[in-house]
């Protein structure tokens, strides 16, 4: 054990003995231990003076892993998210609503310091309004017929804080994906939605509990357009406060590359003589990173009653993992995890976003169509294709017989819990998204069925389905009760 405080331009943990990796400023190496930040609450969070961007803990109230983004950002995460996956209705005042339930958060914070992100996909955003309703019932808009000719807010962040709004109704600008921070358009709401507030700041009179449900509206008003709340999340910034004194005690400029000083306050910097005194372990470099330990699954669930907070690199997985006291959580996710109700059969965007399939069957035998033959003109293919084909059956077909059951249906009306958490936003999938399911049947399992249908037309009356046993796509007449159905959801 090393009492005091170091600080070195490049260091190396490790139990043989090997040199850091060139691109590391800190090399912890290790196959059966784990990198433990420093674990704080909230309120001693809140207690940093001025925090360094970048900054990183594991809040053990909320128990994850949060950085700190600098002041225009605050500590991220600092909210909840949810990923929803729901289809957009067409020139519907109905719309689609999202929930998102935060806890444990101080009882009062200040609205100035909301930040609401969003992922929508949509051809035209003239067609929508989005709202935001708070756990106290005010409304805010966010948007109002914004970005005409735009498509997709990708990444879109609303503040306060931010110096713009996003283009006015029938500006005619045009853009794409509309990534970045822009204040609330405020303004009035469509349909049944009152609007009485117009900034974040206004909310509560300035100030919030913000444990309970948060509601995200998205009505789209015009036609013939359709589109997908793909993911939304609402954050709280963080609060800086003082700058306390801290003194060099000692620094080297030898063998430690000019950038080492010990200091007695108990920071520890790499790669610095003045590490950031909120900082614990500072490692400051523009050409290394920090290389976590690096273990595989089997020798990561040897570690013997891991700490809460612990971090690893999981190399059979590929991705960053923190241990939250009750299980293993990563940043990105992989074909086969257990997540979100289901397994994971196909990650894209590095594993960020993907598609989970039920765990068995929702049907082993059920037709198409729901007693009347009809084209539905659901001839979407593709990942999340589905979500909207889906949408389309049961709109076409529902009015046929209303008390019948159909391959669409059983799909939507499936819901599952776990660990508390209720997934109802299950549908059939389309060709694309079958043939993905059907490549890594034997990871999902579960398959009771040789032949399951698919929610892409061919021709009327006929629509794909895929033989399990060898792979092939074919055809089939809709009223069929022969094949199998296993939902699909989105993330």
């Amino acid at each position: 054990m090393i009492a005091g405080n170091l600080s070195f331009a490049q260091v190396s943990i490790n139990s043989d003995n090997s040199v850091p990796h060139p691109s590391a400023g800190l090399d912890v190496k290790f196959t059966n231990k784990g990198f433990l930040p420093p674990r704080l609450n909230t309120a001693q969070r809140n207690a940093i003076a001025s925090p360094a961007t970048g900054l990183v803990i594991y809040n053990t109230d909320a128990n994850r892993l949060e950085y700190y983004g600098g002041v225009s950002l605050g500590w991220l995460p600092n909210g909840g998210s949810a990923s929803p996956g729901l289809a957009i209705p067409d020139y519907s005042c109905s719309g689609v609503s999202s929930d998102i339930i935060l806890s444990g958060f101080p009882s009062s914070m200040p609205t100035t310091n909301i930040k609401v992100t969003i992922n929508i996909t949509h051809p035209n955003l003239f067609d929508l309004y989005i709202c935001l309703v708070a756990p106290n019932g005010q409304i805010i808009n966010l948007a109002s017929q914004n970005c005409a000719n735009g498509q997709n807010y990708y990444n879109t962040v609303f503040t306060d804080l931010a110096q713009n709004y996003l283009p006015a109704p029938g500006s005619g600008v045009s853009t794409s994906g509309n990534t970045g921070y822009f204040k609330p358009f405020g303004g009035s709401g469509y349909c049944d939605i009152y609007i009485n507030v117009s900034t974040f700041s206004a909310i509560g009179g300035g100030t919030i509990n913000p444990n309970g449900t948060w509601t995200l509206k998205v009505q789209d008003v015009e036609g013939p357009n359709a589109g997908t709340l793909n993911q939304w999340s609402i954050d709280f910034f963080g609060t800086s406060y003082g700058t306390p004194n801290f003194i060099p005690k000692w620094t080297s400029s030898g063998v430690l590359s000019g950038t080492s000083s010990i200091f007695d306050n108990g920071n520890v910097g790499i790669g610095t003589t003045s590490p950031s005194p909120t900082a614990a372990l500072e490692v400051s470099s523009t050409s290394r990173g920090f290389l976590p330990p690096r273990m595989i699954a089997v020798q990561r669930d040897q570690i013997g009653s891991p700490a809460t907070g612990l971090t690893i690199y999981n190399t059979t997985n590929n991705r960053n993992e923190t241990y939250n006291g009750s299980s293993w959580v990563g940043n990105t996710h992989y074909i086969g995890e257990s997540y979100g109700g289901g397994i994971v059969f196909y990650v894209y965007d590095n594993g960020q976003h993907g598609l989970i399939a039920a765990t068995a069957d929702q049907s082993t035998g059920i037709q198409w169509n729901n007693g009347v033959e009809k084209y539905t003109g659901t001839t979407g293919d593709g990942v999340n294709a589905g979500v909207m084909n889906t949408a389309m059956i049961i709109a076409a077909q529902m009015a046929d017989n209303e008390y019948g059951n159909f391959t669409a249906k059983v799909c939507a009306d499936y819901s599952v819990t776990v660990s508390g958490v209720t997934y109802g936003d299950w549908y059939l999938p389309s060709k694309h998204e079958l043939n993905l399911l059907y490549l890594q049947k034997n990871v999902v399992g579960g398959f009771s069925g040789n032949s399951y249908w698919s929610s892409s037309e061919f021709l009327d009356p006929v629509t794909w389905c895929q033989e399990f046993s060898n792979g092939n796509q074919f055809f089939q007449y809709k009223d069929d009760n022969s094949y199998s159905v296993r939902a699909v959801r989105t993330f």
